[in-house]
């Protein structure tokens, strides 16, 4: 997605700004199936079918205008008016678990998530229909599941922004990164909000909530920029060991995927964000990562420190690759 340069006052935190004219894509996992959402018909999504080289069109789901209330951004008249200035910002295929061994493109995704600014639509494509909405502003000002108080204010909380998703295709769990921005700040907090696909609404849906930490604020012409992502368990080297990366502005930070441990940290140099929604990969050996910037690629390794009792892990910078 591309951006204008502009400069946004330290206290907040933009509401993700397309450009005039923009694509949205989206793979799934097998390559048989592409979904493409266009600002020039923002109302919809398109699939075609991946296994035919001019890429017929399958079918088209329609995307409903953003829920009234809550946000500036979704107060508006019309469909299309919504939808232009509440745009689906990333798409990501989901996998159905109970889809079995097959792999035929009729099974091998169950779900496409469309992000929005706080909410998430989840396309339940044998139908053809959304099947639910993940609302993370209603999850956080209900409590969450288990109730508990949380350390946010409650402006803070209704301020809550989807910074990007990812998806853990072999249990259909979908790991929503969260901004909270603070008033008066240019940071805010960061959450990992977990949801269960395969639930039929967002507050059964959602199972557990991780604390990140915190993020300062952009200067000038800097965009903020946010990404995660989660290892597969068949990738991993070891029984249990499974990881989620965080990127926060110019900060990442590994955790453990199962107890939510802030395993490690480190930061990306020379930053420049090009996007809210940055680009993220974690190796299929989930023991590299690599972290996209404007004019850069960096790579990491995740190891463990050999001089120390515990064997912390690290998070060490192996290349840096120009892409000016």
């Amino acid at each position: 997605m591309a951006h204008g340069h502009q400069s946004y006052p330290p206290s907040h935190y933009p509401i993700i700004t397309m450009a005039a004219q923009h694509h949205l894509i989206a793979q799934s996992s097998n390559g048989s199936l592409f979904a493409v959402q266009s600002s020039n018909s923002s109302s919809v999504i398109r699939c075609y079918d991946g296994s035919v080289s001019n890429g017929s069109l399958k079918f088209t789901l329609r995307i409903p205008p953003p829920p009234t209330g809550g946000s500036s951004s979704s107060s508006f008249g019309g469909d299309q008016e919504a939808a232009n200035n509440d745009p689906i910002r990333k798409l990501v295929f989901a996998s159905s678990s109970s889809s079995g061994s097959s792999s035929s493109s009729s099974s091998s995704s169950r779900y496409l998530c469309a992000l929005r600014e706080y909410t998430i639509l989840v396309f339940d494509l044998e139908r053809g229909v959304v099947s639910h909405t993940l609302n993370i502003r209603d999850d956080l000002l209900s409590g969450g599941k288990r109730g508990r108080k949380s350390s946010i204010s409650g402006n803070d909380q209704i301020k809550a922004v989807v910074c990007d998703a990812a998806l853990t295709e072999d249990d259909d769990q979908l790991c929503v990164l969260v901004l909270f921005p603070s008033s008066g700040e240019g940071g805010g907090k960061c959450r990992i909000y977990q949801y269960d696909l395969t639930a039929t609404d967002s507050s059964s849906g959602l199972k557990r909530k991780i604390k990140v930490g915190s993020v300062s604020g952009t200067s000038g012409d800097q965009l903020p920029s946010f990404g995660v992502e989660v290892s597969s368990s068949s990738s991993s080297n070891k029984k249990n060991e499974r990881v989620i990366a965080i990127r926060m502005n110019d900060g990442l930070r590994i955790c453990d995927y199962y107890s939510g441990e802030k395993l490690c940290k480190s930061t990306i140099p020379n930053s420049e964000g090009g996007s809210i929604i940055s680009s993220l990969r974690l190796s299929t050996c989930s023991r590299y990562l690599a972290a996209a910037t404007k004019n850069q690629v960096v790579v990491y390794k995740l190891g463990n420190d050999q001089n120390d009792a515990k064997k912390k892990s690290t998070l060490k910078i192996v290349a840096q690759l120009s892409c000016k």
